[in-house]
């Protein structure tokens, strides 16, 4: 498989020995670990609970609540109950839902799989039928699946259902208003994205723990591999915050993703470029806090544009590209810094709508080698980055 630069360098970093009291390894020797204990129970799970600033959040709460409801106390009868409804009695608010995401519902049928069918949301009406709050996706999706003969005819959708005229303690709410805020609570406030770390974990452990052969998972699990091989460790970007970023600590899981062309066709080839980016950043960087998000991108696409060209960056090309950097700007993070405020006054001097572009990360660092080079009479060959002619000048 060809490569962007000089496989010999990537051999002799690869035999080199690692630290065994490196950051990166205790932290993802700390991560097998953990992956290996995969269950707690509940009482375990609320532990953090006993201790603040998560008691606070939690004694908070819970007293919010119980002003809300008073003396009341929910009891079964209050969280509905599961229904098989056939789709005939099956409606839509159209009031209260949003437009049908067609490449929604197309991604659920070219993934569907029984198991993973959520439950939909229901009130029944007080004519018999069933109005559809939260879910429509799902019950669009099954409908179609079953005029297509993939599910059964006897099948009948699993519905939470809700009577219309239901109330329950501290809310007055009941029937199509209920619904309406339903779709709310749980389409916006009411549900915590994923985050790209948590996403990324999932999909290694798809792969480590339960031997996954999903595309995505597969992709995932190769682009930690690189990660790893390179001395360094994912984490939620959170830990980065104030003084958190350490050695080897990759939070930009996003931009890995960007670089590797994860769940594309050219993956195979674009990881290579992860692997030049996180390469240089541990040969020449490696006490850095934090592995800089900028750099990533700035590099990988360096390399991918070499590639696109049939460029070998040799390794006194890389080591030109490093000293030049380090002289430039000194560390990634100031190349990154540096990069944004000169978007910021270029978009200032010419006029133009401000806001930041990681589109400016290559053609700077182009511009600004390509300079160099002239300066320091070396000579590389340029790389035709696409964006170059809109940044000239900055």
């Amino acid at each position: 498989m060809s490569t962007p630069f000089e496989v010999v360098e990537r051999t002799g970093l690869q035999a080199r020995k690692l630290n065994p009291f490196s950051v990166s390894k205790i932290e993802n020797a700390l991560e097998r670990q953990r992956s290996n204990n995969l269950y707690e129970d509940l009482s375990t799970r609320i532990a953090p609970t006993q201790n603040t600033p998560e008691k606070e959040k939690i004694k908070n709460a819970i007293n919010a609540l119980r002003q809300r409801m008073g003396q009341g106390m929910f009891t079964a009868a209050d969280f509905g109950r599961l229904e098989e409804v056939v789709f005939d009695l099956l409606d839509i608010n159209i009031d209260n839902q949003r437009d049908i995401d067609w490449d929604h519902v197309a991604y659920i049928i070219e993934t569907f799989d029984p198991r993973a069918v959520q439950v939909v949301n229901a009130i029944k009406l007080a004519n018999g039928r069933y109005s559809i709050p939260e879910g429509q996706h799902t019950a669009v999706a099954l409908y179609i699946l079953s005029t297509h003969g993939i599910v059964s005819k006897d099948y009948k959708v699993m519905c939470k259902v809700i009577d219309a005229l239901a109330t329950v303690p501290g809310s007055d709410l009941k029937g199509e208003a209920f619904g309406n805020w339903l779709f709310r609570i749980i389409n916006y406030k009411g549900r915590k994205s994923v985050e790209p770390y948590a996403m990324h974990k999932s999909r290694v452990s798809g792969v480590r723990n339960y031997s996954s052969t999903l595309t995505e998972d597969i992709h995932a699990e190769r682009i930690q591999s690189v990660v790893e091989n390179n001395n360094m460790y994912t984490r939620p970007a959170v830990d980065a915050r104030g003084h958190g970023a350490k050695p080897g600590m990759v939070t930009y899981i996003s931009g890995l993703n960007r670089v590797a062309g994860m769940e594309s066709d050219g993956f195979d080839q674009s990881i290579n470029d992860l692997d030049f980016a996180l390469s240089l950043h541990d040969r020449y960087f490696a006490n850095e806090k934090g592995v800089d998000g900028g750099f990533i991108l700035a590099m990988g696409r360096y390399a991918a544009l070499a590639r696109s060209q049939k460029t070998t960056i040799t390794r006194d090309w890389q080591d030109a590209l490093m000293k030049f950097f380090k002289e430039k700007y000194a560390s990634p993070s100031k190349f990154h810094k540096n990069c944004k405020n000169r978007l910021e006054r270029f978009n200032r001097s010419n006029d133009l709508p401000g806001g930041w572009s990681d589109n400016c990360l290559l053609s700077i660092l182009i511009l600004d080698f390509f300079n160099w080079c002239d300066t320091n009479d070396q000579s590389f060959p340029p790389l035709p980055d696409k964006h170059i002619n809109k940044y000239n000048g900055i």
